[in-house]
């Protein structure tokens, strides 16, 4: 036995019997372990005794003690102390109580007397400290989390590093920097709701909004959904944010998706604003709303495809066309594979390719892009993409069956908006989910209301010249029943308080709208009353809708011949055009992707580093929604 320089530790080799060890291979073996008269900090050696912690054989990290109650032994793992006091609280309830409570008033006495790590690590212990409430405190406190936390991606706990404490006792002595707790339970809920009450505030502002819808899962493979919602402010600008980045829990069924589309758009007070709601192609996303009916809105659905272009790089062409034609680069003869060298019909093939897709790249970069209109560009992207394709399938060589193949695609996917557009699909085409989607009189309207295309994009394109006329002519008049629509709806949300105007005649024929296609068929419906004779007062008639009609298509034809051809014309010119201007809040803050959805996760994968695997599903649920709406603080 030999005695420790502490003097509550001795160390005794015991040798156990044969019979006793579990697996031994001589009489010889032996099993050392340390016997202390403490267990842990917790003062439980007053219901124990023989406290042994074992350094060596089959028991080696183990330790083992003896209740002083009931005398039975209790094992658990060398470090840890808890089925010691599961023990008490299992067996002795009484003393487990006692010992709760004294446990918790010297926790609460050593909190008072414990002094922070930024005031150790101070070179003063004498210098005084901000306040909470200081406006130099405050500052720092937004400028770290802001900043550091939110900006940078970096974990909480790096408000209790040393280092980074030392860092900001020189930007400021007297800043009391934040702990870890304190912004997780604190400041972190503050911010959130302090931007939540921001977006409502825009949600009840705003007419109109489109949403975005996707799902995603963290490299912990737990699920989470966004919805961005999008608008165009009273300046014309485009504008989105993010309304919830919130955990998915259960099945991803159609009908947990809707449930959870349902509990935002309550929340935020939308469900009557939302102009669509644009989401991938997936089934689960097609069952939930796929037959979604509310006043105002058709559900309608965008497919991204995946296509994936690359430069046309002139000068490294130049290099594989000199070495195919026999011209070597630098390089000696034997430092080069032949097998490598590519031949002219290598070349021929890869320029067809690149022909072909050019379009297609371009289209996809521009539909995807962020704070700008893009619905606009979706019906002028397909119809020129179209005729394209058919153009090549005319002039390839090697890549037809391609070619045709990507013809029969755009056919299957868009077929609706090329119906729409006068071009014949036959009917042995597979009609895709998103087919009769693209037939939404949407895309014609918002390609009209966007000052670069207006009718051109139909004018110059290689349709028949009786198409295009019929076309363009179509396309105003669903433009002028649409703004008429827009109008009329919120002349009557304005005397849904107040009398309702007697309904007159229209000269908006629905037989010529486009049935199901068109963009609204309904009026919105007068509020009914038991005793509406005499609850309201009298009125004077409102204006004739015909002469409404007749002022939306003078601005129509004004909007064509104004000689400039910007993107916004219509919101620098909204006091030229009052009606198409209402409906261009309504048609033009529809994205064409649901791209905006997906750079969320982009955001929320850089605070989810596989450093930081720890972190809780709630807590990545608020640090994405504040890093992706934070400007909304400034």
């Amino acid at each position: 036995m030999q005695m420790d320089s502490s003097s509550n530790i001795t160390t005794i080799d015991l040798t156990l019997p044969t019979a006793d060890a579990q697996t031994s291979s001589s009489n010889d073996d032996k099993i050392s372990c340390t016997v202390k008269t403490k267990i842990g900090r917790h003062g439980l050696e007053q219901y124990y005794e023989d406290f042994k912690e074992y350094n060596a054989g089959d028991l080696k990290g183990k330790t083992s003690a003896i209740c002083i109650l009931c005398k039975e032994m209790v094992w658990h793992v060398k470090g840890s102390t808890s089925n010691y006091y599961r023990h008490l609280q299992r067996k002795h309830k009484p003393e487990y109580d006692l010992w709760s409570k004294n446990e918790s008033q010297k926790k609460n006495e050593n909190k008072l007397k414990q002094i922070s790590l930024e005031d150790s690590l101070s070179s003063s212990s004498h210098t005084s400290k901000y306040g909470s409430s200081h406006h130099r405190q405050v500052e720092l406190t937004k400028m770290v989390f802001e900043n550091f936390i939110i900006g940078l991606d970096l974990p909480l706990s790096i408000t209790e590093k040393p280092a980074f404490i030392q860092a900001m006792m020189i930007v400021d002595p007297k800043f009391r920097v934040p702990s870890r707790r304190s912004i997780a339970s604190d400041y972190l809920p503050k911010i959130h709701e302090q931007i939540t009450n921001k977006l409502k505030h825009v949600c009840s502002s705003a007419d109109f909004v489109s949403l975005t819808f996707d799902g995603w899962t963290d490299r912990r493979m737990r699920a989470f959904y966004a919805i961005t919602m999008h608008y165009i402010d009273h300046m014309g600008q485009l504008k989105a944010h993010l309304l919830a980045f919130n955990p998915l829990s259960g099945n991803h069924t159609g009908e947990n998706l809707f449930m959870e589309y349902d509990r935002v758009s309550t929340a935020f007070s939308i469900g009557n604003k939302v102009v669509r709601l644009i989401t991938d192609n997936a089934s689960n996303n097609l069952s939930a709303f796929g037959e979604l009916v509310i006043p105002g809105f058709e559900s309608y659905f965008i497919t991204e495809d995946d296509t994936e272009g690359s430069d046309d790089n002139d000068d490294q062409n130049e290099i594989n066309l000199n070495v195919s034609e026999g011209h070597p680069p630098d390089d000696d003869e034997e430092q080069r594979k032949p097998e490598l060298v590519l031949s002219m019909k290598d070349l021929a093939v890869l320029r067809e390719f690149i022909s072909i897709f050019t379009l297609l790249v371009e289209a996809t970069n521009r539909t995807q892009a962020e704070q700008c209109v893009s619905i606009s560009l979706v019906a002028p992207s397909v119809l020129g993409i179209y005729y394209d394709l058919e153009n090549e399938l005319k002039l390839c060589k090697y890549i037809s069956s391609l070619c045709n193949a990507l013809i029969i695609s755009l056919k299957e996917r868009f077929g609706g908006l090329l119906l729409n557009l006068g071009i014949p699909v036959d009917d042995h085409i597979k009609r895709r989910s998103t087919f009769h989607l693209f037939s939404d009189d949407i895309f014609l309207i918002s390609s009209f209301l966007d000052g670069q295309f207006r009718l051109r994009w139909i004018l110059q394109s290689p349709l028949s010249q009786d198409i295009k006329n019929r076309l363009c002519d179509k396309i105003k008049r669903i433009v002028a029943q649409a703004a008429f629509q827009v109008y009329d709806s919120v002349s009557n949300v304005q005397t849904a308080d107040g009398a309702q105007p007697e309904t007159t005649s229209t000269a908006i024929d629905n037989s010529q709208s486009g049935g199901k296609n068109s963009y609204d068929n309904s009026l919105t419906p007068k509020r009914k009353s038991l005793f509406a004779y005499y609850e309201t007062s009298p009125m004077p008639p409102k204006k004739m809708r015909i002469n409404i009609m007749d002022e939306i298509n003078e601005e129509i034809m004004l909007f064509l011949k104004d000689q400039r051809y910007e993107t916004d014309l219509i919101f620098m010119k909204k006091n030229h055009f009052p009606y198409l201007h209402r409906l261009a809040l309504k048609v033009l803050c529809v994205p064409a992707t649901s791209a905006p959805a997906e750079r969320v996760f982009s955001q929320s994968g850089l605070l989810m580093r596989p450093h930081r695997s720890r972190l809780s599903k709630d807590m990545l649920s608020k640090l994405t929604f504040v890093k992706c709406n934070l400007d909304l603080l400034n």
